[in-house]
């Protein structure tokens, strides 16, 4: 979902894609949010920024896992 979310995806368009309801998609970004330890979709950008770019652009590794030590963050 992270990556839904990176891409510009809103909290409507996002349900439908997972066969979820919105309320739930609410409660997947909190989550997201609380493990990142951000509050905004905007430090999610810029942390997804931050961490890409300590990724090799050859890499087909998702940049916030391997940012974060290979825990999975969605």
């Amino acid at each position: 979902m992270t990556q839904l979310v990176l891409q510009g995806y809103s909290t409507k368009a996002i349900a439908p894609l997972l066969d979820v309801s919105t309320e739930t998609v609410k409660v997947y970004r909190k989550r997201i949010h609380n493990k990142l330890k951000i509050s905004s979709q905007s430090e999610l950008f810029s942390l997804f920024l931050e961490a890409a770019s300590t990724v090799p652009a050859d890499c087909n590794l998702d940049p916030l896992t391997v940012y974060f030590g290979g825990k999975s963050v969605h």
